[in-house]
């Protein structure tokens, strides 16, 4: 029984997409310019002309093949190539279409990936594909040069992938196998995936400041609120301020001044004159792995009132020595230098970009990115980002917004990724959690969201289990419902006893209740954990 053969799409496409109106197939032994038949029906009594000729729509009737192996070529009208398959082995469902099925290494280098294939042809056509193992670690936009077989190399083009965006760092990898497909002007990459999954695109947590847990209500970090606004303390979320001595800037979270699409910025309103300032995120290690020994790219949005804020830098910065040992506070106060003089970072840190000023700040955000950064500091642990004003003629009152700040693989910057606020704020719980509502300051009196327990003692012990495990075992404090700390609240007698919380653990502790004197009372206290880098 003869087999049939199939054309995989209903018509002939020139390198354009058009239609190929009477296009040629050619059949010949496999290897040799000698015909070879191909025939009318399934029982091979009546053979096709050869070439066969496509009607005005570019399509062929059934064509049935001999039991052999043959060399197949498609031409226009005009008996111009446009491809050649060979060799084409007979089979039941086996079809000729433009997939080019050499699978083999690549070479080349920096980029530029190129590779000789099995079959002939002479020029890339509309929708053929190439399956190649590439021979080198994609780090930006690539091209792919193919060398048909027995034929000289023709031009290279792009690989594209999402329609028209170049590769970055770690798209294709070495050893990886991956296919492209001609779109008559690029190739588009269809496997791998070409790009990370979401979830891993931003390296950074509170990138967009929405999660302020530790006032929450929205009013500022001053130097009389707690926490206050000194050097090296967290704040906003994930958020550490870097100031050259106390009381440089307020901080606060602001909904208001933010660029389209954006919920929230951090506020730094400068406090004291003439003094550098700006914000640190460091990465945990388990995190940092994921961009050492690549590059990264870092990407934000910002804008100021007044004139006296104007110069701008940023870097990612590295940490060598023990993983998420950090010293937090990156800056010693006589470190931080004159102007165009980046500050001197403490003992273990390193700039892996060279920071420079970036475009003058204006009253309308901007959109700042740093592409391609090597993190390449032998013996990196822990990586860290760093925005600071260079400036030390700044006046009080003039203010900075910082919002979006992105880190990501890759040696290109891309749109910022929001995530739900939820998957947010959880991120933010393991590194810091309390028990009031989000929008409660620590120490405020309030029985919303306190333990309650009915004690069935006079003194006893109860479990807290924390909604998202810690980094580490964290730093814990008690409150009574009054706000009082290290106290706990008998409900019924209206009194405050001393509380412990002990036993800590990343996933959650005891809270030991000294005697009230009563038994079966209500209890309350809140609490807070905190296991920052």
């Amino acid at each position: 029984m003869a087999d049939l053969f199939f054309m995989p799409c209903a018509e002939a496409q020139n390198a354009s997409g058009g239609v190929l109106a009477g296009a040629k197939l050619e059949f010949f032994s496999t290897g040799t310019s000698t015909p070879l038949d191909t025939f009318t029906s399934n029982d091979r009594d009546t053979a096709n002309a050869n070439p066969v000729v496509a009607d005005s729509a570019g399509r062929w009737t059934p064509i049935f093949l001999k039991d052999e192996t043959y060399k197949v070529v498609l031409s226009d009208s005009d008996d111009v190539q446009i491809w050649s398959h060979d060799p084409y082995t007979s089979g039941t469902g086996q079809f000729v279409d433009q997939t080019i099925n050499s699978v083999i290494n690549t070479t080349g280098s920096s980029n530029a990936f190129a590779a000789t294939v099995l079959t002939t042809f002479d020029a890339l056509t509309n929708g053929m594909e190439f399956t190649l193992k590439a021979n080198f670690t994609v780090t930006g936009a690539t091209t792919l040069a193919i060398t048909p077989a027995g034929g000289s190399a023709l031009s290279a083009a792009t690989i594209h992938k999402h329609h028209d965006q170049d590769l970055e760092q770690g798209d294709i990898e070495d050893g990886q196998w991956f296919t492209v497909k001609f779109d008559g002007s690029e190739f588009q990459l269809q496997t791998p995936l070409a790009s990370a999954p979401l979830f891993l695109k931003n390296l950074l947590i509170n990138g967009d400041m929405r999660c302020d847990q530790r006032r929450g209500d929205g009013t500022a970090y001053t130097a009389t609120t707690t926490p206050v606004n000194s050097d090296d303390t967290f704040l906003l979320d994930r958020w550490l301020l870097q100031s050259d001595g106390a009381d440089v800037v307020d901080v606060s979270q602001e909904t208001s001044v933010v660029p389209v699409g954006s919920y929230a910025a951090i506020k730094l309103d400068v406090e004291t004159a003439d003094k550098k300032f700006g914000i640190l995120q460091i990465l945990e290690g388990k995190d940092a792995e994921a961009i050492i020994g690549n590059v990264c790219s870092l990407s934000f949005k910002a804008r100021r009132t007044g004139t006296s804020i104007a110069n701008l830098r940023a870097a990612v910065i590295a940490w060598d020595s023990t993983v998420d040992a950090v010293t937090s506070d990156i800056i010693a106060d006589a470190a931080w230098g004159a102007v165009n003089v980046d500050p001197t970072l403490a003992t273990n840190w390193t700039y892996e970009n060279t920071p420079a000023s970036l475009d003058v700040l204006t009253t309308s955000y901007q959109t700042f990115a740093i592409t391609n950064i090597s993190i390449d500091t032998a013996s990196t642990k822990n990586v860290a980002v760093f925005i600071w004003i260079d400036d030390v003629t700044t006046t009080v009152g003039d203010v900075i917004y910082i919002t979006d700040v992105q880190l990501e693989l890759g040696s290109g910057a891309s749109s910022f990724q929001r995530r739900l606020h939820a998957e947010e704020v959880a991120l933010c719980q393991r590194y810091y959690e309390k028990s009031y509502n989000q929008a409660v300051i620590p120490a405020t009196s309030t029985e919303a969201g306190a333990v309650r327990l009915t004690d069935p003692v006079a003194a006893g012990s109860v479990s807290i289990q924390y909604r998202v495990t810690k980094r580490a075992a964290p730093t814990m404090a008690g409150y009574s419902t009054t706000g009082a700390i290290t106290k706990y609240r008998d409900l019924t007698s209206g009194a405050d006893f001393d509380i412990t919380l002990e036993d800590i653990g990343d996933s959650g502790c005891h809270a030991s209740l000294a005697t009230s004197g009563a038994i079966d009372e209500f209890k309350g206290f809140h609490w807070t954990a905190e296991a920052e880098l």
